[in-house]
């Protein structure tokens, strides 16, 4: 195969890809599903969850519940009113896959929750990894990046 095609191949696969990415992203975000009852409240009143969903590939983190209502939108964002949440998380982190070394995907799957105490104006980020089983949970403030829930691996 002709150098000069191949690399023009793969540069049109990487953009075709990248594409993909961002518009599923923008999918999966989207507008935020509003976890409190009544109007949209202004942005400074309400905390933002985010869940690590599709940034980062070999490891997801979805929120499926907040105390114990069901998430109407997974991914994305999620506006809450200041105060304490429980959230249940389903994680799945993948080993292998396309272009891997390894070859094969496979994947581990494991369900958790950890509490948020949420305050107004703040941005947050649900994240995790599957060890031994068990979904191991932590959720860090999105500008200082600092964890405020749970343990980092």
């Amino acid at each position: 195969m002709n150098v000069r095609l191949a690399v023009s191949c793969l540069a049109m696969g990487t953009i075709l890809m990248l594409s993909g990415c961002a518009s599923m992203n923008d999918m999966i975000a989207g507008d935020p599903w509003q976890a409190y009852e009544g109007p949209a409240q202004p942005r400074n009143n309400v905390a933002i969850i985010k869940t690590s969903g599709m940034r980062d590939y070999f490891s997801e983190a979805y929120i499926f519940r907040i105390n114990d209502r069901a998430v109407e939108k997974i991914g994305g964002y999620i506006d809450t009113l200041p105060g304490h949440y429980t959230l249940e998380v389903s994680v799945t982190q993948r080993l292998g896959g396309p272009g891997s070394l390894l070859g094969t995907l496979s994947e581990k799957r494991a369900r958790g929750t950890i509490d948020l105490d949420a305050e107004p104006g703040r941005t947050y980020i649900v994240d995790g990894r599957v060890a031994d089983g068990k979904a191991l949970l932590w959720i860090e403030d999105e500008k200082t990046q600092q964890v405020v829930a749970g343990t980092r691996p």
